[in-house]
């Protein structure tokens, strides 16, 4: 049987966790490591609350590799995606785990949805990163995404059969029609990390599961989606209530891995193409275009720079 650590991250969404965290419990049996990302609000304390009903637990500052099924861990600052995984990667010893499943908060797997991911990188040794089917949480079979396309000409990203309905898609759905995995869920290879290492930490919000992949296919590991796999997303919880910011996190991140990957022309016009995809998608939302510039510029004239707020 395949170990797994799911890494699950909180940031102001505890009801949305709570959830997650009690499905990833009852359906399989990874253990999980539940990172409080620096919340505002009573997060810490619902969190605490429910998971003392799985199992007894404490805030502690960092992951331990220990029995405990479910470990708390708290950060004092909201330290985005890639750093606050690695944090956790970091303390894993090794030969403790076979697999790392990154899974958003605001997600919920059906109950084999791990055992497919596993499955999949257990046959196929070739393979650093297995996907699950992203659908949408309200509406059951309408798919968010099928694995992503990225296209560097315009250094933005498409969610294959987005809002397609899941019974009209399915026969199409193949492993020729992407690029890389979605980062909502998706499983790691440990042994892999030796080669590869951690995530890149410039990523604050987005991109940062496409460069992982990209770096991994460099050593030989490829990506597969997992049709069989599915989880249920409400999706951009992390600046719901904040849209402009999707704009800033979004330009940024595509624009820094322009500059790492694209040459220096290309990564010029990628800075006008996105710009004027900003325009198009703010829809005369001065706010988010303001913040969706000053994104892109950041990611341009200071790439190594950290870009939370």
């Amino acid at each position: 049987m395949a170990k797994t650590l799911c890494i699950i991250i909180n940031w102001n969404a505890a009801a949305d966790t709570n959830l997650l965290v009690e499905q990833v419990w009852k359906t399989t049996n990874a253990h999980i490591a539940l990172i409080d990302n620096g919340s505002t609000d009573q997060s810490k304390e619902q969190l605490m609350t429910a998971c003392a009903r799985l199992q007894a637990v404490n805030w502690q500052s960092q992951f331990e590799c220990k029995s405990e099924r479910l470990q708390l861990i708290s950060s004092a600052t909201n330290d985005g995606f890639a750093k606050a995984i690695n944090k956790v990667i970091r303390c894993v010893l090794p030969n403790t785990y076979d697999f790392i499943w990154l899974l958003n908060n605001d997600a919920l797997p059906e109950e084999k949805a791990l055992v497919h991911l596993e499955d999949c990188l257990l046959q196929q040794t070739d393979l650093g990163f297995a996907g699950s089917v992203i659908m949408d949480y309200e509406q059951r079979n309408k798919i968010q995404c099928c694995a992503v396309r990225y296209h560097p000409f315009f250094a933005v990203s498409k969610l294959q059969f987005k809002n397609q309905q899941w019974d009209d898609a399915k026969d199409y759905i193949n492993n020729d029609k992407h690029i890389f995995q979605h980062g909502a869920s998706l499983l790691v290879r440990y042994s892999m990390l030796e080669q590869l290492g951690l995530l890149d930490e410039r990523f604050f919000l987005y991109a940062e599961e496409h460069d992982w992949q990209v770096r991994a296919a460099k050593f030989g590991f490829g990506n597969a989606l997992v049709v069989k796999s599915k989880v249920y997303h409400k999706g951009s919880m992390s600046t719901a209530n904040a849209h402009h910011l999707f704009y800033y996190y979004y330009n940024t991140s595509a624009i820094k891995f322009a500059y790492k990957y694209h040459s220096f022309l290309l990564r010029t016009w990628n800075v006008i193409a996105l710009l004027g995809i900003t325009i198009i998608r703010t829809k005369g939302n001065m706010k988010a275009l303001y913040w969706g510039v000053k994104g892109i510029l950041l990611g341009y004239f200071k790439p190594n720079q950290y870009a939370n707020l």
